[in-house]
Protein backbone atom coordinates (compact mmCIF):
# COMPACT_ATOMS: atom_id res chain seq x y z
CA UNK A 1 0.00 0.00 0.00
CA UNK A 2 1.37 3.44 -0.94
CA UNK A 3 1.64 6.41 1.39
CA UNK A 4 -1.32 8.01 -0.39
CA UNK A 5 -4.77 6.48 0.15
CA UNK A 6 -6.54 6.14 -3.20
CA UNK A 7 -10.30 6.74 -3.01
CA UNK A 8 -12.89 6.69 -5.80
CA UNK A 9 -16.27 8.22 -5.05
CA UNK A 10 -19.01 6.94 -7.37
CA UNK A 11 -22.08 9.11 -7.88
CA UNK A 12 -25.05 9.09 -10.21
CA UNK A 13 -24.14 12.43 -11.79
CA UNK A 14 -22.48 14.74 -9.25
CA UNK A 15 -20.80 17.13 -9.90
CA UNK A 16 -22.82 17.24 -13.13
CA UNK A 17 -26.51 18.26 -13.02
CA UNK A 18 -28.94 17.38 -11.57
CA UNK A 19 -29.60 16.11 -8.06
CA UNK A 20 -27.30 14.78 -5.33
CA UNK A 21 -27.05 18.31 -3.99
CA UNK A 22 -26.39 16.92 -0.53
CA UNK A 23 -22.97 15.74 -1.69
CA UNK A 24 -22.06 19.42 -1.90
CA UNK A 25 -21.99 19.56 1.91
CA UNK A 26 -20.13 16.26 2.25
CA UNK A 27 -17.42 16.70 -0.38
CA UNK A 28 -15.73 19.57 1.47
CA UNK A 29 -14.81 17.12 4.23
CA UNK A 30 -13.18 14.77 1.72
CA UNK A 31 -11.24 17.75 0.36
CA UNK A 32 -9.81 18.50 3.80
CA UNK A 33 -8.04 15.13 4.03
CA UNK A 34 -4.28 14.90 3.82
CA UNK A 35 -2.52 11.89 2.35
CA UNK A 36 -5.65 10.93 0.44
CA UNK A 37 -6.36 11.21 -3.27
CA UNK A 38 -10.10 11.41 -3.97
CA UNK A 39 -11.50 11.10 -7.49
CA UNK A 40 -15.24 11.35 -8.28
CA UNK A 41 -16.58 8.91 -10.86
CA UNK A 42 -20.11 9.94 -11.93
CA UNK A 43 -22.17 7.40 -13.87
CA UNK A 44 -23.38 10.13 -16.22
CA UNK A 45 -21.49 13.28 -17.20
CA UNK A 46 -23.60 15.69 -19.21
CA UNK A 47 -24.00 19.41 -18.74
CA UNK A 48 -21.84 21.94 -16.94
CA UNK A 49 -20.35 20.55 -13.74
CA UNK A 50 -20.83 22.28 -10.43
CA UNK A 51 -17.85 23.81 -8.66
CA UNK A 52 -16.02 21.33 -6.48
CA UNK A 53 -13.35 21.94 -3.83
CA UNK A 54 -9.72 22.04 -4.92
CA UNK A 55 -7.91 18.78 -4.42
CA UNK A 56 -10.86 16.65 -5.57
CA UNK A 57 -10.52 15.04 -8.99
CA UNK A 58 -13.27 14.13 -11.44
CA UNK A 59 -13.10 11.37 -14.03
CA UNK A 60 -16.12 11.85 -16.35
CA UNK A 61 -18.07 8.83 -17.54
CA UNK A 62 -16.74 7.35 -20.74
CA UNK A 63 -18.98 6.75 -23.72
CA UNK A 64 -19.28 3.02 -24.14
CA UNK A 65 -19.42 1.84 -27.72
CA UNK A 66 -22.40 -0.05 -29.06
CA UNK A 67 -20.17 -3.12 -29.22
CA UNK A 68 -19.38 -2.94 -25.50
CA UNK A 69 -23.03 -2.41 -24.59
CA UNK A 70 -24.12 -5.39 -26.71
CA UNK A 71 -21.27 -7.47 -25.31
CA UNK A 72 -22.34 -6.70 -21.71
CA UNK A 73 -25.94 -7.64 -22.55
CA UNK A 74 -24.81 -10.94 -24.07
CA UNK A 75 -22.51 -11.68 -21.11
CA UNK A 76 -25.43 -11.12 -18.75
CA UNK A 77 -27.26 -14.13 -20.19
CA UNK A 78 -24.51 -16.50 -19.05
CA UNK A 79 -23.15 -14.61 -16.04
CA UNK A 80 -23.14 -16.44 -12.67
CA UNK A 81 -24.90 -13.48 -11.04
CA UNK A 82 -27.94 -14.02 -13.24
CA UNK A 83 -28.21 -17.77 -12.75
CA UNK A 84 -27.69 -17.52 -9.01
CA UNK A 85 -30.42 -14.88 -8.97
CA UNK A 86 -32.77 -17.22 -10.84
CA UNK A 87 -31.96 -20.00 -8.39
CA UNK A 88 -32.66 -17.80 -5.36
CA UNK A 89 -35.98 -16.69 -6.84
CA UNK A 90 -36.90 -20.28 -7.64
CA UNK A 91 -36.17 -21.45 -4.10
CA UNK A 92 -38.46 -18.74 -2.70
CA UNK A 93 -41.22 -19.47 -5.23
CA UNK A 94 -40.85 -15.97 -6.71
CA UNK A 95 -39.57 -16.83 -10.17
CA UNK A 96 -41.68 -15.32 -12.92
CA UNK A 97 -41.19 -13.63 -16.29
CA UNK A 98 -41.18 -10.10 -14.88
CA UNK A 99 -38.53 -10.82 -12.27
CA UNK A 100 -36.43 -12.76 -14.78
CA UNK A 101 -36.42 -9.74 -17.08
CA UNK A 102 -35.60 -7.35 -14.22
CA UNK A 103 -32.75 -9.60 -13.09
CA UNK A 104 -31.32 -9.79 -16.60
CA UNK A 105 -31.58 -6.03 -17.02
CA UNK A 106 -29.88 -5.44 -13.67
CA UNK A 107 -27.00 -7.83 -14.34
CA UNK A 108 -26.42 -6.25 -17.78
CA UNK A 109 -26.32 -2.82 -16.12
CA UNK A 110 -23.86 -4.07 -13.51
CA UNK A 111 -21.56 -5.35 -16.25
CA UNK A 112 -21.82 -2.06 -18.15
CA UNK A 113 -20.91 -0.11 -15.03
CA UNK A 114 -18.04 -2.48 -14.35
CA UNK A 115 -16.71 -2.01 -17.89
CA UNK A 116 -17.00 1.78 -17.63
CA UNK A 117 -15.34 2.00 -14.22
CA UNK A 118 -12.58 -0.40 -15.32
CA UNK A 119 -11.83 1.81 -18.30
CA UNK A 120 -11.65 4.92 -16.15
CA UNK A 121 -9.42 3.24 -13.58
CA UNK A 122 -7.03 1.83 -16.18
CA UNK A 123 -3.48 2.50 -15.06
CA UNK A 124 -4.59 3.75 -11.64
CA UNK A 125 -3.35 0.70 -9.77
CA UNK A 126 -5.20 -0.85 -6.82
CA UNK A 127 -7.84 1.41 -5.28
CA UNK A 128 -7.86 1.46 -1.49
CA UNK A 129 -11.49 2.49 -1.12
CA UNK A 130 -14.43 2.69 -3.50
CA UNK A 131 -17.41 4.60 -2.10
CA UNK A 132 -20.76 4.52 -3.89
CA UNK A 133 -23.28 7.14 -2.86
CA UNK A 134 -26.05 4.66 -3.76
CA UNK A 135 -26.43 0.97 -2.99
CA UNK A 136 -27.29 0.12 -6.58
CA UNK A 137 -25.82 -1.50 -9.70
CA UNK A 138 -22.80 0.81 -9.57
CA UNK A 139 -22.04 -0.40 -6.06
CA UNK A 140 -22.48 -4.01 -7.22
CA UNK A 141 -20.00 -3.39 -10.04
CA UNK A 142 -17.50 -2.14 -7.47
CA UNK A 143 -17.99 -5.37 -5.53
CA UNK A 144 -17.14 -7.40 -8.65
CA UNK A 145 -14.00 -5.33 -9.12
CA UNK A 146 -13.12 -6.02 -5.51
CA UNK A 147 -13.41 -9.75 -6.22
CA UNK A 148 -10.89 -9.25 -9.02
CA UNK A 149 -8.44 -7.45 -6.73
CA UNK A 150 -8.83 -4.05 -8.42
CA UNK A 151 -10.35 -2.54 -5.28
CA UNK A 152 -9.46 -3.31 -1.67
CA UNK A 153 -12.53 -2.03 0.18
CA UNK A 154 -16.07 -1.13 -0.93
CA UNK A 155 -18.62 0.92 0.99
CA UNK A 156 -21.89 2.60 0.06
CA UNK A 157 -24.71 4.62 1.48
CA UNK A 158 -28.31 3.42 1.28
CA UNK A 159 -31.13 5.95 0.94
CA UNK A 160 -34.62 5.06 -0.35
CA UNK A 161 -34.97 3.91 -3.95
CA UNK A 162 -31.91 1.70 -3.45
CA UNK A 163 -33.32 0.31 -0.22
CA UNK A 164 -37.06 -0.39 0.02
CA UNK A 165 -37.77 -3.43 -2.11
CA UNK A 166 -41.56 -3.27 -1.87
CA UNK A 167 -41.45 0.10 -3.63
CA UNK A 168 -39.68 -1.34 -6.67
CA UNK A 169 -41.34 -2.89 -9.70
CA UNK A 170 -42.71 -6.36 -8.87
CA UNK A 171 -41.58 -5.76 -5.27
CA UNK A 172 -38.14 -6.93 -6.28
CA UNK A 173 -34.56 -5.65 -5.91
CA UNK A 174 -32.28 -7.78 -8.11
CA UNK A 175 -28.76 -8.93 -7.20
CA UNK A 176 -28.34 -7.14 -3.86
CA UNK A 177 -28.60 -10.29 -1.70
CA UNK A 178 -25.75 -11.96 -3.57
CA UNK A 179 -23.26 -9.25 -2.67
CA UNK A 180 -23.93 -8.62 1.01
CA UNK A 181 -20.61 -10.24 1.96
CA UNK A 182 -18.60 -8.20 -0.56
CA UNK A 183 -19.32 -4.83 1.02
CA UNK A 184 -17.03 -3.79 3.82
CA UNK A 185 -19.79 -1.58 5.18
CA UNK A 186 -23.12 -0.15 4.10
CA UNK A 187 -24.12 3.11 5.74
CA UNK A 188 -27.86 3.56 6.10
CA UNK A 189 -28.96 7.17 6.41
CA UNK A 190 -31.36 6.20 9.21
CA UNK A 191 -31.82 3.54 11.87
CA UNK A 192 -34.76 2.26 9.84
CA UNK A 193 -32.50 1.79 6.82
CA UNK A 194 -30.00 -0.34 8.74
CA UNK A 195 -32.71 -2.49 10.28
CA UNK A 196 -34.28 -3.00 6.86
CA UNK A 197 -30.94 -3.91 5.23
CA UNK A 198 -30.33 -6.57 7.84
CA UNK A 199 -33.81 -8.06 7.95
CA UNK A 200 -34.66 -7.86 4.24
CA UNK A 201 -31.36 -8.63 2.55
CA UNK A 202 -29.30 -10.41 5.19
CA UNK A 203 -26.49 -7.92 5.77
CA UNK A 204 -24.54 -8.84 8.89
CA UNK A 205 -24.86 -6.39 11.76
CA UNK A 206 -21.10 -5.70 11.74
CA UNK A 207 -21.39 -4.48 8.13
CA UNK A 208 -24.09 -1.92 8.85
CA UNK A 209 -23.75 1.53 10.36
CA UNK A 210 -25.96 4.57 10.56
CA UNK A 211 -24.42 7.59 8.84
CA UNK A 212 -26.94 10.40 8.98
CA UNK A 213 -26.98 13.12 6.38
CA UNK A 214 -26.65 16.68 7.58
CA UNK A 215 -27.35 20.32 6.85
CA UNK A 216 -25.66 23.57 7.65
CA UNK A 217 -27.15 25.47 10.56
CA UNK A 218 -28.02 29.06 9.54
CA UNK A 219 -27.03 31.91 11.79
CA UNK A 220 -30.63 33.05 12.23
CA UNK A 221 -33.92 31.14 12.12
CA UNK A 222 -36.66 31.94 9.64
CA UNK A 223 -39.31 34.43 10.64
CA UNK A 224 -42.80 33.34 11.61
CA UNK A 225 -45.81 35.10 10.10
CA UNK A 226 -47.14 38.05 12.09
CA UNK A 227 -50.32 38.77 10.11
CA UNK A 228 -52.37 35.69 11.03
CA UNK A 229 -51.71 33.91 7.72
CA UNK A 230 -50.34 30.36 7.96
CA UNK A 231 -47.52 30.09 5.46
CA UNK A 232 -46.71 26.53 4.43
CA UNK A 233 -43.80 25.28 2.34
CA UNK A 234 -43.20 21.96 0.59
CA UNK A 235 -40.16 20.94 -1.45
CA UNK A 236 -40.13 17.87 -3.69
CA UNK A 237 -40.22 16.59 -7.24
CA UNK A 238 -43.70 16.50 -8.70
CA UNK A 239 -43.93 12.73 -9.05
CA UNK A 240 -46.48 10.19 -7.90
CA UNK A 241 -44.59 8.89 -4.86
CA UNK A 242 -44.54 12.40 -3.36
CA UNK A 243 -48.39 12.49 -3.18
CA UNK A 244 -48.53 16.27 -3.47
CA UNK A 245 -52.25 16.00 -4.24
CA UNK A 246 -52.69 15.11 -0.56
CA UNK A 247 -51.44 18.56 0.41
CA UNK A 248 -54.04 20.10 -1.91
CA UNK A 249 -56.80 17.97 -0.37
CA UNK A 250 -55.66 18.80 3.17
CA UNK A 251 -55.57 22.55 2.54
CA UNK A 252 -59.02 22.36 0.98
CA UNK A 253 -60.47 20.59 4.02
CA UNK A 254 -58.72 22.90 6.49
CA UNK A 255 -59.83 26.10 4.76
CA UNK A 256 -63.37 24.80 4.21
CA UNK A 257 -63.71 23.75 7.86
CA UNK A 258 -62.39 27.05 9.19
CA UNK A 259 -63.17 30.14 7.05
CA UNK A 260 -61.10 32.22 9.48
CA UNK A 261 -57.97 30.23 8.67
CA UNK A 262 -55.91 31.64 5.80
CA UNK A 263 -53.28 29.32 4.30
CA UNK A 264 -50.62 30.47 1.85
CA UNK A 265 -48.85 27.43 0.39
CA UNK A 266 -45.71 27.47 -1.75
CA UNK A 267 -44.38 24.35 -3.44
CA UNK A 268 -40.80 24.24 -4.72
CA UNK A 269 -39.90 21.60 -7.28
CA UNK A 270 -40.57 20.55 -10.84
CA UNK A 271 -41.34 17.25 -12.46
CA UNK A 272 -43.75 15.50 -14.82
CA UNK A 273 -46.84 16.10 -12.66
CA UNK A 274 -46.31 19.80 -12.06
CA UNK A 275 -48.79 21.08 -14.63
CA UNK A 276 -51.47 18.60 -13.53
CA UNK A 277 -50.95 19.54 -9.89
CA UNK A 278 -51.21 23.23 -10.68
CA UNK A 279 -54.44 22.60 -12.57
CA UNK A 280 -55.81 20.49 -9.70
CA UNK A 281 -54.84 23.15 -7.16
CA UNK A 282 -56.56 25.85 -9.21
CA UNK A 283 -59.71 23.75 -9.51
CA UNK A 284 -59.88 22.76 -5.84
CA UNK A 285 -58.32 25.73 -4.04
CA UNK A 286 -58.99 28.48 -6.55
CA UNK A 287 -62.58 28.99 -5.36
CA UNK A 288 -61.63 29.25 -1.66
CA UNK A 289 -61.09 32.86 -0.55
CA UNK A 290 -58.84 31.78 2.32
CA UNK A 291 -56.52 29.48 0.32
CA UNK A 292 -53.54 30.70 -1.68
CA UNK A 293 -50.97 28.64 -3.54
CA UNK A 294 -47.96 29.03 -5.78
CA UNK A 295 -45.78 26.52 -7.61
CA UNK A 296 -42.31 28.07 -7.64
CA UNK A 297 -40.72 25.47 -9.93
CA UNK A 298 -37.21 24.14 -9.72
CA UNK A 299 -34.82 26.07 -7.49
CA UNK A 300 -31.21 25.30 -6.65
CA UNK A 301 -30.48 24.18 -3.12
CA UNK A 302 -28.89 27.57 -2.51
CA UNK A 303 -32.09 29.32 -3.62
CA UNK A 304 -34.27 27.09 -1.43
CA UNK A 305 -32.18 28.07 1.58
CA UNK A 306 -32.40 31.71 0.51
CA UNK A 307 -36.19 31.39 0.35
CA UNK A 308 -36.24 30.12 3.93
CA UNK A 309 -33.99 32.97 4.99
CA UNK A 310 -35.95 35.72 3.25
CA UNK A 311 -39.57 34.66 3.75
CA UNK A 312 -41.74 33.89 6.76
CA UNK A 313 -42.51 30.17 6.92
CA UNK A 314 -44.70 28.69 9.64
CA UNK A 315 -44.96 25.02 8.66
CA UNK A 316 -43.04 22.67 6.38
CA UNK A 317 -45.11 19.84 4.95
CA UNK A 318 -44.02 16.55 3.39
CA UNK A 319 -46.54 14.12 1.86
CA UNK A 320 -44.41 11.26 0.49
CA UNK A 321 -45.53 7.66 0.39
CA UNK A 322 -41.90 6.56 0.69
CA UNK A 323 -38.84 8.33 2.08
CA UNK A 324 -35.33 7.69 3.29
CA UNK A 325 -34.97 10.62 5.62
CA UNK A 326 -35.76 13.93 3.90
CA UNK A 327 -32.99 16.51 3.90
CA UNK A 328 -35.60 19.09 2.87
CA UNK A 329 -37.24 18.64 6.29
CA UNK A 330 -33.85 18.95 8.01
CA UNK A 331 -33.13 22.19 6.17
CA UNK A 332 -36.48 23.69 7.14
CA UNK A 333 -36.07 22.59 10.76
CA UNK A 334 -32.58 24.09 10.85
CA UNK A 335 -34.34 27.41 10.17
CA UNK A 336 -36.70 26.72 13.07
CA UNK A 337 -39.64 25.64 10.90
CA UNK A 338 -41.55 22.70 12.41
CA UNK A 339 -42.67 19.90 10.11
CA UNK A 340 -45.75 17.88 9.26
CA UNK A 341 -44.96 14.54 7.64
CA UNK A 342 -46.24 10.94 7.39
CA UNK A 343 -44.61 8.09 9.30
CA UNK A 344 -42.76 6.45 6.40
CA UNK A 345 -39.13 5.30 6.14
CA UNK A 346 -36.83 7.21 8.46
CA UNK A 347 -39.16 10.20 8.89
CA UNK A 348 -40.11 9.23 12.49
CA UNK A 349 -36.44 9.69 13.43
CA UNK A 350 -36.70 13.33 12.40
CA UNK A 351 -40.26 14.45 13.06
CA UNK A 352 -41.47 13.99 16.62
CA UNK A 353 -43.49 15.69 19.34
CA UNK A 354 -40.76 18.28 19.83
CA UNK A 355 -40.10 19.12 16.18
CA UNK A 356 -43.51 18.92 14.51
CA UNK A 357 -46.38 16.49 14.02
CA UNK A 358 -45.91 12.95 12.72
CA UNK A 359 -48.94 11.73 10.78
CA UNK A 360 -50.09 8.25 9.86
CA UNK A 361 -48.53 6.80 6.72
CA UNK A 362 -51.87 7.38 4.92
CA UNK A 363 -51.80 11.10 5.78
CA UNK A 364 -55.51 11.90 6.08
CA UNK A 365 -56.58 15.53 5.47
CA UNK A 366 -58.11 15.79 8.94
CA UNK A 367 -54.73 14.94 10.47
CA UNK A 368 -53.07 17.73 8.52
CA UNK A 369 -55.66 20.26 9.66
CA UNK A 370 -55.17 19.26 13.29
CA UNK A 371 -51.39 19.43 12.86
CA UNK A 372 -51.57 22.93 11.38
CA UNK A 373 -53.61 24.09 14.36
CA UNK A 374 -51.10 22.51 16.75
CA UNK A 375 -48.00 24.01 15.17
CA UNK A 376 -49.41 27.50 14.75
CA UNK A 377 -51.17 27.66 18.10
CA UNK A 378 -49.99 28.95 21.45
CA UNK A 379 -46.98 26.59 21.49
CA UNK A 380 -45.74 27.61 18.05
CA UNK A 381 -42.54 29.17 19.34
CA UNK A 382 -41.74 26.06 21.41
CA UNK A 383 -41.98 23.91 18.29
CA UNK A 384 -39.81 26.31 16.32
CA UNK A 385 -37.11 26.28 18.97
CA UNK A 386 -37.33 22.51 19.34
CA UNK A 387 -37.00 21.86 15.60
CA UNK A 388 -33.88 24.00 15.27
CA UNK A 389 -32.26 22.54 18.38
CA UNK A 390 -32.95 18.95 17.29
CA UNK A 391 -31.23 19.46 13.93
CA UNK A 392 -28.27 21.18 15.57
CA UNK A 393 -27.81 18.19 17.86
CA UNK A 394 -28.35 15.31 15.41
CA UNK A 395 -28.14 16.53 11.82
CA UNK A 396 -25.32 19.03 11.72
CA UNK A 397 -23.48 18.66 8.40
CA UNK A 398 -20.10 19.57 9.83
CA UNK A 399 -20.37 16.99 12.60
CA UNK A 400 -22.01 14.14 10.68
CA UNK A 401 -19.93 14.34 7.49
CA UNK A 402 -16.67 14.82 9.34
CA UNK A 403 -17.38 11.69 11.38
CA UNK A 404 -18.44 9.67 8.33
CA UNK A 405 -15.37 10.61 6.28
CA UNK A 406 -13.11 9.80 9.21
CA UNK A 407 -14.72 6.35 9.53
CA UNK A 408 -14.43 5.69 5.80
CA UNK A 409 -10.74 6.61 5.64
CA UNK A 410 -10.01 4.50 8.70
CA UNK A 411 -11.63 1.55 6.95
CA UNK A 412 -9.62 2.23 3.79
CA UNK A 413 -6.40 1.99 5.75
CA UNK A 414 -7.23 -1.41 7.22
CA UNK A 415 -5.38 -4.46 5.92
CA UNK A 416 -7.24 -6.43 3.27
CA UNK A 417 -9.80 -8.85 4.62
Amino acid sequence: MSDVTQVVFNTASYPYPHGEQFIESEIVHWACLTGTNVVILPSTSSGTPRTIPSGIGVQPASSLSAFVKISCAMQAFVHPLLWEEFWQLHRKGQLNATRCFLALKSVAFVLREKADISRRLRGAGPIDLAYSYWNNETAYALCLLKREGRIRHVISRAHRYDLYEEKRKAGYMPVKRQLVDDFDCVYGISNDACIYLGERYGFAANKLQVARLGVSIPEKPANASTDGVVRMLSVSFCVEVKRIHKIVEAICQACSANPGLVIDWVHIGGGPLRQDLEATSKRILGTLPNARFRFAGVLSNKDVLQFLSDNPVDVFINSSASEGIPVSIMEAMAFGVPAIAPAVGGVPELVNDGTGVLLSAEMHPAEVYAAICTLTGEKAEIYRTGARQFVEERYSASRNYSHFVSQAVSLAERPDA
